[in-house]
């Protein structure tokens, strides 16, 4: 066991927190993304981790967190590369693979979560996520999103206390007047529309505009 969902929202730790936590031996998800980092570097060998859980135990956040915490590996590994002392801080253009990376996790959820019973943001597809470094640089040279087995029917039917996917949510809630009626959507309140209603139309722990 490596991470539970607290089901809170609790307060975000600091950098410093969380590198001395790296160093622990006791299991959490920046160590785990700190060995696989670190062996791959000593090995020359791929690594996989693999997270498993049941319904709403988390599963998405810890991923969202391992691929945050090895972006932020290879950000310092880059700028090692580029200044002698580590410091230099001109190069936030050169870390913007890092931020893609880490910023295509809430894309990938706005298409591919929602609220059910148990979680109200659930993963209704899976994710295979490939990251390739350069040769013992430690540096990410590119990274490859695969999705399967997406759940299409929730598009059109889910249960009373679910939601369809956040992303009609999102638009609707969020959108200029000018902008919906570019795609031809008359109306910012989801109650309006018929794929949208037949559930809850928000989740507890979610703001449709924020997001």
């Amino acid at each position: 066991l490596i991470s539970i969902n607290p089901y809170q929202r609790l307060p975000r730790k600091s950098r410093v927190i969380l590198d001395a936590a790296s160093g622990s031996e006791s299991p959490n998800v920046r160590v785990v993304a700190r060995k696989a980092n670190s062996q791959m570097l000593e090995s020359q060998a791929s690594q996989s981790i693999m997270i498993g859980g049941e319904s709403g135990a988390g599963k998405t956040y810890a991923a969202n967190l391992v691929v945050h915490y090895l972006a932020e590996f290879s950000a310092d590994a880059r700028h090692e590369l580029n200044s002698p002392d580590g410091l230099n801080e001109d190069n936030h253009e050169k870390d913007s693979f890092e931020n893609i990376l880490k910023e295509s996790c809430p894309l990938l959820e706005a298409f591919g979560n929602a609220k059910t019973g148990m979680n109200d943001n659930s993963s209704r597809f899976g994710r295979w996520t490939k990251i390739v470094y350069g040769a013992q640089s430690g540096v990410i040279k590119y990274a490859e999103i695969e999705d399967f087995l997406l759940e299409k029917s929730r598009v059109v039917i889910y249960g009373r206390d679910e939601r369809n996917y956040h992303v009609f949510y999102q638009f609707i809630c969020a959108s200029t007047e000018e902008e919906r009626s570019r795609v031809g959507i008359e109306s910012s309140d989801p109650s309006f529309y018929k794929y949208l209603s037949r559930g809850v139309l928000s989740a507890a722990h979610r703001d449709d505009i924020e997001d």
